[in-house]
């Protein structure tokens, strides 16, 4: 009897742990549809999903604090951050050469310009990397579901495709800040005090580059706050009564615990890491050892 009941209770356990499986695939999955297809509304708290829309999109916050579920996961951010400042020194060299300084008005258009570009250029990478049409629940796999194993094959060929595409343009964007020092060098060394001048335009060049990378990411976050603005009113409805929206797919997941316990800002432990002094003052949930005695250690 008590090998019956021991059987029965482990099947039990394993049905429970199947669809404890299966839910949290579930809430996975509504996430990584919801990070591609623009998702703005995560735990219904205005400032709170702000701040998640803003952190998962932006060139420079994403780096550090994107969610451990973004498809566009933080090796590909760090890599499309590189591609975004090289590109961004090109244009800061052309301004800084061809744009008069005292000009104050034209110089900082032709800035936000060349931020508005990048932000673009920026946004292009990214689609070509996570290829949303291809996602969980995105219009070719739909498109494709009387042949499955057809759409895992394009599918797989088609995200590989996305990160050369990525290789590619931090090669474009290495290509264009080696453009940018070339002719700062040709342009020097046609002067009587070559590398003084060269020291020079590289010093006004980066002046320019920092100025434009500053005003680049506080573009970036304007223009997805507008965006969030706009989202945050049309996804209203399939948040909050269930209406089938496709950064939706499944109604009431991911719940906002689900989020939270998979995401990765552990900032104890990168304060650990910055202060080594202060791991030895942490504090831990797990019960302490107990001593022979009885009492704990």
């Amino acid at each position: 009897m008590g090998n019956v009941a021991g059987s029965s209770e482990d099947e039990e356990k394993a049905i429970l742990d199947h669809h404890k499986q299966t839910e949290d695939e579930l809430h996975q999955r509504a996430a990584e549809v919801g990070f591609l297809r623009g998702r703005v509304i995560w735990f219904g708290n205005f400032w709170h999903d702000l701040y998640y829309y803003e952190v998962n999109n932006h060139v420079l916050l994403g780096c550090f604090f994107a969610h451990k579920l973004n498809p566009f996961d933080r090796n590909e951010r760090s890599t499309f951050l590189v591609c975004y400042l090289l590109a961004a020194f090109a244009s800061s060299y052309y301004i800084a050469t061809d744009v008069d300084e005292t000009n104050t008005e034209l110089y900082y258009e032709y800035l936000i310009g060349s931020s508005l570009a990048l932000t673009v250029y920026g946004e292009l990478m990214k689609f070509f990397s996570t290829c949303p049409c291809m996602s969980p629940d995105g219009c070719c796999e739909s498109g494709c579901a009387g042949c499955p194993g057809c759409f895992e094959r394009v599918k797989g060929a088609l995200e590989a495709l996305g990160h050369a595409g990525l290789v590619l343009a931090l090669a474009f964007s290495g290509s264009l800040f080696a453009w940018a020092l070339i002719d700062m060098g040709a342009a020097s060394v046609a002067t009587e005090a070559g590398a003084i001048d060269f020291l020079h335009l590289l010093g006004k060049t980066l002046w320019t580059w920092a100025q434009g990378v500053l005003i680049g990411w506080a573009v970036n976050i304007g223009c997805f706050f507008l965006s969030f603005l706009y989202a945050n009113h049309t996804q209203s409805t399939a948040y909050h009564q269930g209406v089938h929206h496709i950064a939706y797919p499944h109604e009431g997941r991911p719940s906002p615990e689900f989020l939270t316990q998979h995401d990765t800002h552990n900032f104890a432990a990168v304060g650990a890491c910055l202060c080594p002094c202060a791991a030895g003052g942490a504090t831990s949930d797990e019960p302490k050892p107990a001593a022979p005695g009885g009492d704990v250690l």
